[in-house]
């Protein structure tokens, strides 16, 4: 029987592991992390995410996965409103915009691969190695709860992020293509009139909030790459101030509301590679 290796748990490892177990390959899913219950990034499907996950097969599943459908998209200039769509069913092709938990789904996708006796996947294993024999890669060496151990396999994928060990191991060229600009995650209370996600533009900003699957109002502000040094010395209340300006008078009153229960503003510093190539002998990202 053929045989994968996935490097990295996150959602194309963890479909791609899905799909090849249930069409006869024997696979081995290996995550660093022991569960996947932390903070991510990537939580808004768009219609296109959402039927390829009923393509997978996966949509009944789907339904035990919290989420927050977005209702309507709405963009302003200098504060004031230019723009609405409301996202009915007619605009989308009956397929919603809708912001999912990603740890839940993750698990998820875990679990329906787990139905499948080809399907391993072992939490825990940090890989430090890709293993050859020539010019073709065999296999990984990895640490796991057990201590180091060499995980062999027909082809190995590399599907770890940014920091990916497959692709520095495997001698992968890349172009840094990345914008000039980082991102500036915090989260909020959501107002209880809340109607969908909200685009903030105009003098030099760009702002976008929308509202979680917990509840909770996500906001991402974009600001020019390296200055957040000097924001992160401000006080939560000029943090606050300074956001106000940019966005509607509703949200601005509600922003100043909330100012007590702001979480801690976190970095995303934004990041943009392009592989030249793909795949060597026996590994691909």
């Amino acid at each position: 029987m053929p045989s994968a290796l996935i490097v990295g748990a996150g959602p194309a490892g963890a479909t791609l592991a899905y799909l090849l177990a249930h069409r006869g390959v024997d696979v081995t899913l290996l995550e660093r992390q022991l569960d996947f219950s932390r903070e991510f990034r990537g939580e808004i499907l768009m219609p296109s995410g959402v039927m390829a996950i009923e393509e997978m097969g996966l949509n009944d599943a789907m339904a035990g996965v919290s989420r927050q459908v977005q209702k309507s998209i709405s963009m302003y200039l200098n504060g004031r409103r230019i723009f609405k769509q409301e996202l009915t069913a007619d605009v989308l092709k009956k397929t919603p915009v809708q912001v999912i938990s990603q740890p839940e789904f993750l698990e998820m996708v875990a679990s329906e691969a787990g139905k499948s006796p080809r399907f391993h996947l072992l939490r825990g294993a940090s890989v430090k190695e890709l293993l050859f024999e020539g010019e073709r890669v065999v296999g990984v060496r990895a640490r796991t709860e057990a201590g180091e151990e060499i995980f062999h396999a027909d082809v190995v994928v590399g599907a770890d992020g940014r920091a990916s060990v497959v692709r520095k191991q495997g001698g992968f060229t890349d172009r840094h293509v990345s914008p000039p600009l980082d991102v500036v995650w915090w989260k909020i209370p959501c107002p209880a009139d809340w109607t969908g996600p909200c685009i903030f533009m105009g003098r030099g900003h760009f702002m976008v909030v929308y509202e979680r699957w917990d509840r909770t109002l996500q906001i991402a502000w974009v600001i020019n790459k390296g200055t957040f040094r000097e924001l992160k010395n401000r006080s939560m209340h000029d943090w606050i101030e300074a956001m106000a300006d940019h966005v509607s008078p509703e949200l601005a009153s509600h922003l100043r509301a909330c100012e007590g229960e702001l979480e801690k503003p976190f970095l995303l510093d934004a990041v943009s590679d392009c592989v030249e190539r793909w795949s060597i002998p026996g590994a691909l990202l």
